[in-house]
């Protein structure tokens, strides 16, 4: 959700609005999400539906040396 903020005059808030739609990841004590630096974006876990199914699954593909890996495709155009 975000809200306008008027620290002016004391405090005040405007009416909240929503941001995302899930279904998004969530566990507790974890934050599921991060901001960037600029504070422009968000990066979120989204939970998506097995075909199958239709029930929430979850993946995490980790990439090492992945430096290595697009200097050696670079290298080879």
């Amino acid at each position: 959700m975000s809200a306008p903020i008027d620290a002016a005059s004391g405090f005040r808030y405007g009416n909240p609005t929503k941001l995302f739609g899930g279904p998004y990841a969530f566990s507790m004590p974890a934050r599921m999400f991060d901001v960037t630096a600029d504070g422009q974006r968000f990066l979120m876990i989204k939970d998506a539906p097995t075909e199958a199914s239709g029930q929430m699954s979850a993946s995490l593909v980790f990439v090492l040396n992945w430096s290595e890996e697009l200097l050696q495709r670079l290298a080879s155009k």
